[in-house]
């Protein structure tokens, strides 16, 4: 196995590599001296550059290849690719689909988000419950076009968002988040800024009232424990939730709040051309919670 610039590339016991698994890990800092608290196994430790070191492993592997071994992965590329094809066309038809769905959904919201993105725009995804979904639909296959946070917290993407901008002010930068996690990164400072600044990013929240947690992540866990008996999910609902659209407002933004679907992608396109005014712009998507989600 190997890691590459990843500091926590898998949580035991899920996910781990099987004991006899020999382990190479490549980073500027293979032994993450900077976290303290975490010590992680292996039986090669590069102190390398990411992309000199996978160029390195591509031309020594490239030079052990016979015509036999080239002919084996063309077909296998061939495969590959006919199977992306099809994911991308049932991927089309799913979020088609999405649309004619009452209430709104995350899925349709999505997918009218990939539809406003160039190929070089920036995505950063913080939606946790509908990452899924934006994966799905974000057609991100650039290099530096598609961001996750790499630990386990949440609500870093505001600033990362706006960090983003910055380094790259002639791109389309985007923003995909939950609400719950949206403010957990108390997103007025990179809005404000954003406006200041003017280096305008776009928002959609997926406004669903819930936190994964207390909602399907409970009947995940416990599916036959006393809060499905009770349809008692206190604590991972917060409704009403807050208005994102305002707070974008408040920041001197472009804020606004949409829940059927027509709305969805005229809404998109106006928030575009406000940040190609030099505007921050948010749209808020009201979804069901997560436990009215279950039902439908």
């Amino acid at each position: 196995m190997i890691v590459i610039e990843s500091p926590v590339p898998w949580m035991p016991p899920d996910g781990a590599p099987s004991d006899d698994a020999k382990i190479v890990w490549i980073d500027v800092d293979p032994v993450q001296a900077r976290y303290k608290t975490m010590e992680w196994s292996a039986d090669l430790w590069l102190a390398a550059d990411a992309g000199c070191t996978a160029r390195a492993i591509y031309d020594a592997a490239t030079s052990m290849l016979t015509q036999s071994d080239m002919s084996r992965i063309e077909e296998r590329r061939a495969r590959l690719q006919q199977r992306k094809q099809e994911q991308d066309a049932a991927a089309e038809e799913r979020g088609q689909r999405a649309g004619h769905r009452h209430p709104l959904s995350p899925q349709w919201v999505a997918y009218q988000l990939g539809k406003v993105l160039e190929p070089n725009s920036i995505l950063l995804d913080d939606a946790l419950s509908n990452s899924g979904a934006v994966q799905d639909f974000a057609g991100r296959s650039e290099p530096s076009s598609y961001f996750r946070s790499g630990g386990s917290s949440g609500g870093w993407s505001a600033g990362a968002a706006q960090g983003a901008k910055f380094a790259a002010p002639d791109r389309d930068v985007a923003l995909a988040t939950g609400d719950g996690y949206f403010m957990f990164g108390t997103p007025m400072p990179a809005l404000w800024c954003s406006a200041h600044y003017k280096m305008p990013y776009l928002t959609v929240v997926f406004v669903n009232r819930s936190y994964s947690t207390g909602t399907n992540g409970l009947k995940a866990t416990y599916p036959e424990g006393a809060a499905m008996e009770a349809n008692n999910f206190e604590g991972g609902i917060f409704d009403p939730p807050p208005d994102f659209a305002k707070l974008a407002e408040s920041a001197n933004g472009y804020g606004e709040t949409v829940r059927e679907p027509e709305e969805v992608a005229p809404a998109l396109a106006r928030a575009m051309d406000q940040i190609h005014r030099g505007t921050p712009a948010l749209i808020a998507a009201m979804l069901p919670t997560l436990v009215e989600e279950m039902t439908l």
